[in-house]
């Protein structure tokens, strides 16, 4: 059943869905910022923190853990568990939109948004330049997703909150646990 839109939701999306369609080559980048620019942003801060960085080896294996961690609590933990409570069709099943791939999951939120805004937040505790570069890059993968037909606007800012929270929540643990 299909949540009822609101105006500003139903807009975006269409909006975006709208560039779908008119060329192979716009549809092959849309799909690879949806599902495989996640992967690159992952390994670029693998590369940036165990080369570039500066910090002890001590430091780098944390960074790169409490930056897993959070995505996973925000995507295993939270989402899942909202997931479970709150069942919405993905856009490409609700409405007449085009899709460039099929989820089978609930949308609401946006797992890729949780898990990439978790990450960037601690990313972003990390390195300030490096972090906003790994936010921007996941506000281009959601945009993707919701190009694609997989996610309302909603779903994004929903995934936002709840990686944003997550993130911090990781760092506060860790830094209240470690005395750091």
């Amino acid at each position: 059943m299909l949540a009822p839109l609101s105006y500003w939701d139903l807009s975006v999306l269409l909006f975006l869905n709208s560039l779908v369609g008119h060329s192979a080559l716009g549809d092959a980048a849309l799909v690879f910022l949806a599902t495989y620019l996640p992967f690159l942003i992952v390994i670029g801060f693998a590369f940036y923190i165990f080369r570039l960085s500066g910090l002890t080896k001590r430091q780098q294996n944390i960074a790169l853990l409490l930056s897993m961690l959070a995505a996973f609590i925000s995507r295993i933990g939270i989402t899942s568990s909202i997931r479970y409570f709150f069942q919405r069709e993905r856009p490409f099943v609700a409405l007449d939109v085009h899709d460039l791939f099929v989820v089978s999951s609930s949308s609401f939120p946006s797992g890729h948004a949780a898990f990439f805004f978790a990450f960037s937040t601690v990313v972003f505790h990390y390195n300030r330049t490096l972090g906003v570069v790994s936010f921007v890059l996941t506000l281009f993968v959601c945009l993707a997703r919701v190009a694609a037909g997989v996610h309302y606007p909603s779903d994004i800012l929903g995934g936002l909150v709840v990686g944003v929270f997550s993130g911090f929540l990781t760092l506060y643990v860790y830094k209240r646990f470690t005395n750091s």
